[in-house]
């Protein structure tokens, strides 16, 4: 582990947790899931005051679910109910304490409030049909990046509104295995595509290959991690944790 940070990522295809060499894109294993849901449909990974939240698409009774996931062990816990199963993406906000959720059926912005265990609408994306996949939010110039896997492209999303603004295309990044997460302290936002991962242009969306890993593992949530002395800090940034997600279709 990175004497400041880490970057931690999710493998849908093998349901475990990896640290990832942010200049080679290189995977080592932490821990494989564990806990309530190992065999849950897992989306949405994102960090919010210290704790790694995730939601389950559909557990081992379809239920839908928001999950944390111990980030040392991999264990997931149960936190509060989904109103569906379309909660492909998130993102936390630490300067308010609420998480960004895109819903799929509805296509619009939601957020979770995790102290009052709230979930609000924000507002509809507008401009055609999308689906947000993968989040993260650079709580410094506050400025909530996604994915588009219609456009596959970059966007902005108004968090006052739930606006999407287009930034551009993430050529080559075009999968439905795409996670998010923005490094704070370098300013760089990171984007997993597969068992690729690139950093982005935030004002042009242009890819950069950053490395393949050799385990050929396909990563589907991204998020940094602080060391602390007794415990992990996760700093708030984005990510995706997809598992067997459906194809995109209207």
């Amino acid at each position: 582990m990175a004497s400041a940070q880490s970057l931690y990522g999710i493998a849908a295809d093998t349901d475990s947790l990896y640290t990832i060499d942010p200049a080679t894109g290189e995977a080592t294993l932490v821990a494989a899931l564990n806990g309530a849901y190992t065999d849950a449909d897992l989306s949405g990974l994102e960090v919010l005051g210290g704790t790694l939240y995730a939601s389950a698409i559909a557990d081992t009774n379809d239920n839908f679910e928001l999950v944390s996931i111990d980030p040392v062990t991999g264990a997931t816990t149960f936190v509060t109910d989904l109103p569906n199963n379309s909660f492909y993406g998130a993102a936390g906000n630490e300067s308010q304490g609420i998480l960004y959720l895109p819903n799929f059926d509805t296509e619009s912005l939601m957020t979770y409030d995790p102290l009052t265990d709230t979930l609000s609408t924000v507002g509809p994306y507008g401009g055609g049909f999308k689906v947000i996949e993968a989040m993260a939010y650079d709580d410094t110039n506050g400025v909530l990046y996604a994915y588009d896997a219609v456009a596959q492209g970059l966007v902005t999303i108004n968090t006052a509104t739930g606006e999407v603004t287009d930034i551009g295309s993430l050529d080559p990044i075009g999968g439905n295995s795409v996670g998010m997460a923005f490094d704070a302290l370098s300013s760089t936002l990171y984007v997993s595509d597969g068992d690729q991962l690139f950093t982005v242009d935030t004002a042009t969306a242009a890819t950069t290959l950053v490395g393949k890993n050799t385990a050929s593992v396909d990563f589907t949530g991204l998020a940094f991690v602080i060391p602390e002395p007794t415990s992990l800090a996760l700093l708030g940034l984005g990510g995706l944790l997809v598992a067997r997600r459906p194809k995109v279709r209207r």
